[in-house]
């Protein structure tokens, strides 16, 4: 049986004023463009003018590069990455259901050692990139364009995604702005329509035209604009939306689905938004939404239930919405009920979910096989990652990184330091004292329990650079007073909850702020008050103007004044305003060169080894007796809690499993 059968066809989506609204049997909508009377209930039973499909719509998004189930930081295999997981979901899937369709969502070329390798290579005459040709093999519908795709420049990427068998969209990423979105001059088409023979319950063929739109944040030009030159320009989401979903009505799109390479935000459209799910499902007039960019998954227990998001139903607003994880973890599924008639086509019912694409999947179900060029790939990837650059004389990781001193901060901190330091001799900066910010990028949270830098003592590998640095980020310097480095550490200092005093096991760690927005500066030391308000919001927008958490900050022991200058070494996606870190805008760049901070990394390790590791006390939580907080962390630190622990009076235990997989952490400040 069918899992509709059972349903009230009286719910279904109608369109008013092209704002999707609950439907009730007799109102008036719009569909395909045109205002139609839909009195009678769509029925699957005798005497009926509608006949009912099945629909399966299947999503990945944020690939990252991943294609075999290989984790290249630990140089071991892994059940739940890649495109060859995901192909065993699929072929599953398509084998149980009539109708599919598989889209996915972007960010699948970079993000992995096997992605860079291959952008170091840059282009080759005939060699097709192994995502594209396992995405072809698998037998993807089409594709948009995320914002990691443009970080080795659009040329690049064009020859990349020009070896697709399926279309590649993007809407609001163009070459030239026009007057409004459909004069702009296109980088990619914005959208496809796709035809496709669907079967309906009874076995009867229907032609059914599927509009496809991508759209991703539009920061990808202010977060890759080194690499882009400004020959690529991006358009608002709901914008570019608003305009190109009548256009699909209008060229006979029966269903429209949104490919949006973004996460769920504010509810109100603010233009420019990064995570604009919410305005553009309540405006757009569209009849599906494929979301990501958040690394999370929906619907799951990740989104609070809300007036627009609906884990349960798996709704954004009122559209039918997945989000589908990172990495290949999971495969995003929508299942519609479409109803048909003289009328055309309708959602009659709809059902959203995720499914874990690990080893749980029954050994007899196979995708497809990998292409040869997935496999040479990933032997010449191996052999990169496994070069040795130096030493460690101690272990190496970020389980702490939230809450205490960090050794891998620490690294790429004095790695940059360094550098720039020596870079500036002999200019008018150079007397001026450098920081260094460094984030964690492996903390957990969204990445899950494996998500953390964990690298023992011993040899040093190129794997091992790329762990502790995952991004193509370049160096930077940056001019900036001493006012402006205490709003930084305030904008960082969002992602810990208020924790009023006296309070037993208050979550710590505020989950909307990813970990590589934590900056810790070093070169400084300062206190973090969590009986105080946050200034700023996890998306970095100034929300308390009167709150300060940040203080007694202090360089050589001495507390900083606002007009004092100082040096920040720090990167290319922060230097663009990545983080949304107040006060960018007005910096002045001392220091801008093409030079990765992975190689900077590499090469530091190589000229200091054997490296020590050290956790050095940048910071410090004001103490607060009687009070504990709790956070969640990878299970395997629960061994370094007998190594060096803050000397600020804090201290941590472990208190046991968590979800997922994690372990429970209790802090007692």
């Amino acid at each position: 049986m069918q899992f509709f059968d059972s349903l009230p066809f009286a719910f279904r989506y109608d369109w008013c004023d092209g704002i999707a609204v609950p439907g009730k049997v007799g109102s008036c909508c719009r569909a395909n463009g045109a205002f139609v009377n839909v009195s009678d209930p769509p029925s699957g039973r005798g005497g009926s003018s509608h006949v009912l499909i099945d629909l399966c719509i299947l999503a990945t998004t944020d690939i990252h590069a991943h294609v075999l189930p290989y984790d290249y930081y630990r140089d071991a295999p892994a059940g739940n990455l890649g495109l060859a997981q995901v192909a065993r979901v699929v072929a599953r899937t398509r084998a149980e259901c009539r109708n599919c369709l598989l889209f996915d969502n972007g960010d699948f070329l970079h993000g992995s050692p096997l992605g860079d390798l291959i952008a170091a290579q840059g282009l080759q005459t005939g060699r097709q990139h192994p995502v594209i040709a396992a995405m072809n093999e698998i037998g993807y519908d089409a594709a948009t364009l995320g914002n990691h795709e443009f970080n080795h420049g659009h040329a690049l990427l064009a020859a990349f995604c020009g070896d697709a068998q399926f279309p590649v969209v993007g809407a609001n990423t163009v070459r030239r702005r026009g007057a409004d979105p459909r004069a702009d001059s296109p980088f990619m088409p914005p959208f496809a329509l796709l035809e496709r023979m669907v079967t309906d319950r009874a076995g009867n063929p229907h032609r059914l035209r599927i509009g496809v739109l991508g759209l991703v944040t539009p920061q990808v030009a202010i977060w890759d604009r080194d690499v882009l030159n400004g020959e690529i320009e991006t358009r608002d989401s709901v914008e570019a939306a608003l305009a190109w979903v009548p256009h699909l009505r209008a060229i006979g799109a029966d269903l429209v689905v949104l490919l949006s390479h973004f996460g769920v935000g504010g509810a109100e459209w603010v233009p420019g938004m990064e995570d604009a799910a919410i305005p553009v499902a309540r405006l757009s007039g569209a009849d599906v939404q494929i979301l990501g960019h958040s690394h999370l998954c929906f619907p799951s227990t990740d989104f609070d239930p809300s007036e627009h998001v609906d884990p349960a139903a798996g709704r954004i607003g009122t559209l039918p919405s997945v989000m589908a994880g990172a990495f290949g973890s999971h495969v995003g599924r929508i299942d519609l009920v479409l109803a048909h008639g003289s009328d055309g086509f309708r959602i009659a019912a709809s059902r959203s979910s995720v499914i874990d694409t690990d080893d749980r999947i029954p050994a007899g179900v196979c995708g497809v096989p990998m292409p040869a060029v997935v496999h040479d790939t990933h032997r010449k990837t191996l052999r990169t990652i496994r070069q040795p650059v130096g030493v460690s004389a101690g272990p190496i990781d970020s389980f702490f990184a939230l809450v205490a001193p960090d050794p891998s901060l620490a690294l790429v901190a004095d790695a940059q330091r360094n550098y720039v330091s020596e870079a500036l001799s002999g200019t008018p900066w150079a007397d001026l004292p450098v920081l260094s910010a460094a984030s964690p990028f492996r903390s957990g949270g969204r990445g899950g329990e494996g998500n953390f830098v964990d690298i023992p003592a011993g040899e040093l590998c190129l794997r091992h650079i790329a762990e502790l640095y995952s991004f193509p980020n370049a160096i930077r310097a940056l001019c900036l007073d001493g006012e402006t480095v205490s709003e930084w550490l305030e904008r960082s200092a969002a992602v810990f909850r208020r924790i009023p005093p006296r309070a037993r096991d208050a979550a710590l760690i505020d989950p909307q702020m990813p970990g590589y927005n934590f900056d810790v500066v070093h070169g400084l030391t300062y206190t973090i008050d969590l009986a105080e308000p946050s200034r700023y919001s996890p998306r970095g927008r100034l929300v308390d103007p009167r709150a300060r958490r940040v203080c007694d900050v202090r360089h050589d022991g001495q507390p900083i004044s606002p007009g004092q200058r100082f040096i920040l070494a720090t990167n290319s996606y922060r230097s663009a305003g990545g983080g949304c870190f107040p006060g960018v805008d007005t910096m002045t760049e001392v220091l801008r060169r093409p030079l990765l901070i992975r190689d900077l990394l590499a090469a530091h390790v190589a000229r200091t080894s054997p490296v020590t590791p050290r956790r050095e006390q940048v910071w410090q939580f004001r103490r607060m007796p009687g009070t504990t907080a709790v956070f969640d962390g990878s299970p395997a630190a629960v061994r370094r809690l007998h190594g060096p622990l803050p000397s600020d009076g804090t201290s941590i235990e472990a208190v046991g499993p968590s979800a997922d997989g994690f372990h429970r952490f209790r802090l007692h400040l």
